[in-house]
């Protein structure tokens, strides 16, 4: 008689619980019913599947110690994976003076620099925007106060007490290194009045100190987007220009609290060397003074004889003796810098030199290497680059093909908080939502749901869960940087591409992870500025259908204790539009027997927001659809897609984008909005002053432009070229015949 497939399962499974427990000496026989024998087998794999766990769970947590420790321990790189440092980034801390900064690595593109700035927040110490695509891997390194632009007013805070003549390392006074813009040599040590001398990088300053020729210090500047010089700056710009840069610095052993100059090589030793100091933030080429030992430990001395080449011999000054050694410039300013309570006196009002406050490097003069071929690339309708539709939303990774393809099918979102607060902290108790499936193949076919809402603490996690599971998700909020940051602390980072844009206090875009939710996280108030309350005066058809109450919500009166509460409309007399809320609160029933029901009103006025969010920029997207064929989805901000248009119009076509010393000359011929008063005078104020405002330049600049440059720029000096139909020059004013109180 033949057997069935389910009594050849049944019996094959008996006899792997059979064999699986005299193998592991279990108190089983043949002869016992294979339920018994499973109740014998189970609970043991389950026993011996939790003590893998276990040990899984231990050995990870052990090899996260392993490199917390190595970060915390030590000032060199650690390479680690970004999922393991999400996980110990809390408990990261940061030496005096010291921020981890991490560089993040994938197939397109490397990012270097980017530090911590909040929970689950990232940025760049640049002043473009940057989309940033970490995947897996990152190289975490301590950098001394890396962040952001760092201006050199803070450096030497005090004045020395005799005259070392430390100008030319930058250490307070603006008498040192500058670039003569009518002198062939170009770099001349302390001979003009230009203010800008004051404002030149230290690193640019050192490099030319320690020997640099001015072309290269000219191209370096070019390259630095803020004025402070980091590590990885410093090693990049070794490695970019084939020099070799030693920079000396001054530290505290951690282990033995005894000072050490430590010398880090950057670069290959074979290349030209340039040999710097750090001091205080504050990097100098290292010199030689005409300062000895002897002087720099007796200012007084210094100060009485107004000269520091001598040595203190029996007690009395000695000049001109052979046994005079004099030191370089970073045992000087390294001992000042340490000896400061003795060795300096605190700046005042009237003793204040002029202070240093770096900004970007000025290209005063142009050579023809500067017009070279890869300075300039072709932009416009190129091969490969006919159209412009903006970039796609959401992209995944096919591991077959081993490549990644668009997300054609994804959720839109737009939503809204409203907050109170707590111990001066914004906590979001509200949260009004409507989504809509959505296609790219039909973009204009969606319907969004009706607009939900949950009230609450905690109602940013119920909102993040009440998306679909296993979905693609674009949120849209107005004005992202406030409504985002309550999305962000829950939000991973962990897995795939993500990034996160931000401009200031604003943010462009974030996007992230929120179990098994991929989420992108965009800002209508990049495409529509101006307040939410003015979008229905914008879109009076698509609007007409709302209704809209005049805006009035007491922000000032709900706290933690009453936002769930019916109040009195006696608590509402020290509100002064009191009587616009009780008229748009009747309007929605939200006033019974006399009381307002806070909650009703709330989620109302919540619910709101989000519909006039949805109608009114649905009806911009589909206008730009309309007239232009793009689809805001796929952007950042109405700048971009302004460029995306002109570039498919082919205003673009013929053009050359410039980079290096070229951009840096041109960029000083843009110059923004300006504002002055009578002789550009400080005034106090007691009547009404009537100033000049300078606004909307670019647009109006733009305007009368009959269009954009094509073709490459070329090197033209004394005088324009009768052929130039455009042309930037550099000018000078020998003088002003009419002098005007508020010239144009």
């Amino acid at each position: 008689m033949p057997i069935t497939t389910a009594l050849q399962n049944a019996q094959k499974h008996r006899r792997e619980l059979y064999a699986f427990g005299k193998r592991n000496g279990l108190n089983v026989c043949w002869k016992i019913k294979t339920q018994m024998m499973e109740s014998i087998v189970t609970p043991f794999k389950q026993g011996k599947a939790s003590k893998i766990v276990t040990a899984f769970k231990k050995a990870k947590l052990s090899t996260d110690m392993s490199y917390l420790d190595a970060i915390n321990q030590t000032s060199g790189k650690v390479d680690i994976s970004l999922s393991r440092f999400n996980r110990i980034r809390k408990q990261i801390f940061g030496w005096k003076k010291c921020e981890v900064t991490y560089h993040l690595n994938d197939r397109i593109v490397n990012i270097n620099n980017l530090f911590i700035d909040e929970e689950n927040q990232y940025s760049s110490g640049a002043d473009v925007e940057l989309n940033i695509l970490p995947t897996t891997n990152i190289e975490t390194e301590w950098l001394p106060n890396p962040k952001r632009s760092r201006s050199r007013k803070k450096f030497f805070r005090d004045l020395t007490l005799a005259e070392y003549n430390l100008q030319a390392f930058q250490v307070y006074s603006d008498d040192f290194l500058i670039e003569d813009e009518y002198n062939e040599n170009s770099f001349v040590p302390g001979e003009s009045d230009d203010e800008d001398a004051a404002n030149y990088p230290c690193f640019l300053s050192a490099l030319y100190k320690a020997g640099a020729l001015p072309d290269l210090v000219n191209q370096i500047s070019q390259t630095m987007f803020n004025s402070g010089a980091t590590v990885d700056f410093i090693r990049k710009t070794a490695k970019a220009f084939n020099i070799c840069i030693s920079v000396k610095q001054f530290r505290i052993d951690q282990k033995t609290g005894m000072a050490k100059n430590d010398t880090t090589v950057y670069g290959v030793t074979r290349n030209t060397m340039f040999i710097l100091g750090s001091v205080g933030e504050h990097l100098f080429a290292i010199a030689p003074t005409n300062i000895t030992k002897g002087a720099l430990g007796n200012p007084e001395l210094g100060a009485k004889h107004g000269r520091t080449d001598f040595r203190i011999k029996g007690g009395r000054v000695v000049f001109n003796d052979k046994k005079i050694y004099f030191l370089d410039s970073y045992a000087v300013i390294s001992y000042l810098y340490h000896h400061r309570e003795s060795h300096l006196t605190p700046i005042t009002q009237q003793n204040m030199p002029k202070l240093l406050n770096n900004k970007y490097q000025e290209v005063r003069k142009l050579t023809e290497g500067d017009f070279s071929a890869s300075n300039f690339r072709l932009m416009g309708r190129v091969p490969g680059k006919e159209v412009k539709l903006g970039q796609t939303v959401f992209r995944a990774f096919n591991i077959k093909t081993r490549e990644y393809y668009d997300v054609r099918k994804y959720n839109v979102i737009y939503f809204d908080f409203e907050t109170l607060v707590i111990a001066n902290v914004q906590v979001p108790y509200c949260v009004s939502y409507c989504i809509s499936e959505f296609n790219e193949m039909a973009p204009t076919s969606q319907l969004f749901s009706e607009t939900r809402n949950i009230y609450g603490f905690g109602c940013e996690k119920k909102f993040l869960e009440a998306l679909p599971s296993n979905s693609n998700n674009l949120l849209w909020a107005y004005n992202a940087g406030f409504d985002a940051r309550f999305l962000l602390k829950h939000i991973s980072y962990s897995s795939k591409d993500t990034n996160m844009i931000d401009c200031g206090s604003k943010i462009k875009q974030a996007h992230g992870f929120y179990n098994k939710r991929e989420i992108v996280i965009k800002d209508a108030m990049s495409f529509l500025a101006g307040g939410l309350a003015r979008l229905p005066k914008m879109f009076k058809d698509a609007s007409s259908s709302l209704s809209l109450e005049k805006e009035c919500f007491p922000h000032a009166l709900i706290n933690e204790s009453n936002f769930r509460s019916i109040w009195p409309l006696e608590y509402l007399d020290s509100y002064e539009s009191k009587d616009t809320l009780i008229d748009n609160a009747t309007k929605i029933e939200a006033i019974i027997d006399g009381r307002l029901n806070c909650e009703m009103y709330a989620t109302h006025y919540c619910n709101r927001d989000v519909d006039v969010l949805k109608v009114c920029f649905e009806a911009f997207r589909g206008l730009v659809m309309e007239g232009y064929d793009l689809d805001v989805y796929r952007f950042l901000s109405v700048s971009s897609l302004s460029l995306a248009y002109q570039h498919n119009e082919g205003c673009f076509d013929d053009c050359y984008e410039m980079n290096s010393v070229l951009l840096g000359f041109l960029r000083q011929g843009t110059v923004g909005g300006r504002v002055m008063a009578r002789d550009n005078g400080k005034y106090h104020l007691k009547h009404k002053l009537a100033d000049f405002d300078a606004v909307s330049l670019y647009p109006s600049a733009m305007s009368e432009l009959p269009g954009y440059v094509r073709g490459k720029g070329k090197l033209f000096k004394d005088s324009i070229p009768s052929d130039a139909d455009y042309y930037v020059a550099r000018v000078r004013f020998d003088s002003i015949d009419i002098k005007r109180h508020s010239p144009f």
